[in-house]
């Protein structure tokens, strides 16, 4: 197997013996010198195929530990389900088990409102986040709440249903690209729509209409940062508000303080990388 780009010490991309774009794990792979034939297979410990090339520098974001301990729980719940995951899952509930990881050490609590809905309509799922909980708390001690356990359900359930996501991605693209563009013109930045903080951005956009649709709504006890946030980002919340009134005019929805304050969060991110604060 031929390994052409590192990522990490522990993860590369390689080419396998058929000439598919692979990642490959395992210890000190990214050491020596790019690109090399890798000739002792028994060092990889883990293959992923079909992943997204987007997904390439998260790696590096995200502790190893994490990275495992999510491959486990797809592991475990495409051991348990009759239907194929996005393949991309792994990687996707690794971004949010470690942002809800350091969330949680920070103190901060979120109540989607969603848990009792979850394991009512899609028991399965909620029963493989309950023992995804169980594993996280054992391989990164941090203790997942209840809540926590209704999102990692909604990513499997996200996964499964993967190829109708694709069929509804147009329309839903249209309004992320329209997002994007109050964002380019409110905040003066060009976006580089390859980089993860807008692909984040995007993904939560995704999960704002789906709960839009479902009528779900985020509620959580960070009224306090949600302040401290629109007076430290200014400029960012105006932006938020032009979102708001896109959704308003064009959907006739509107979005709560919660959404907002997430909002924030992801174009900051955005502003952040590009440097339009400077």
């Amino acid at each position: 197997m031929e390994l052409i780009k590192k990522i990490n010490n522990n993860y590369a991309v390689a080419r396998d013996s058929s000439g598919q774009i692979v990642i490959v794990a395992g210890s000190g792979l990214g050491f020596g010198k790019f690109p090399y034939e890798l000739t002792d297979l028994t060092k990889i410990e883990r293959t992923y195929y079909n992943i997204d090339n987007k997904f390439i520098n998260l790696i590096s974001e995200i502790p190893d530990v994490i990275i495992k301990c999510s491959t486990k729980i797809v592991d475990y719940a495409q051991a348990n389900l009759s239907i194929k995951l996005n393949p991309n899952l792994v990687f996707t509930l690794a971004d949010h088990i470690n942002f809800a990881t350091k969330r949680i050490k920070e103190g901060l609590s979120i109540d989607y409102g969603i848990t009792y809905e979850m394991n009512y309509l899609h028991p399965e799922e909620f029963h493989i986040s309950k023992e995804a909980v169980k594993l996280i708390k054992k391989m990164t001690g941090v203790t997942f709440p209840k809540e926590e356990t209704a999102i990692i359900a909604m990513h499997i359930l996200e996964a499964e249903h993967f190829k109708e996501q694709e069929q509804k991605s147009v329309r839903i693209s249209q309004i992320i690209d329209d997002l994007a563009d109050i964002i380019r013109k409110k905040m003066n930045v060009v976006i580089d729509e390859d980089d993860f903080n807008y692909f984040r951005f995007a993904t939560h956009v995704q999960y704002l209409i789906s709960r839009q649709h479902e009528k779900m709504e985020i509620s959580s006890d960070n009224k306090a940062l949600f302040e401290s946030m629109k007076s430290s980002y200014p400029d960012v919340y105006e932006c938020v508000l032009q979102i708001e009134a896109y959704f308003k005019e064009n959907q006739n929805w509107t979005i709560s303080d919660e959404e907002k304050m997430y909002l924030i969060i992801h174009i900051n991110r955005i502003c952040s990388k590009e440097d339009c604060y400077q």
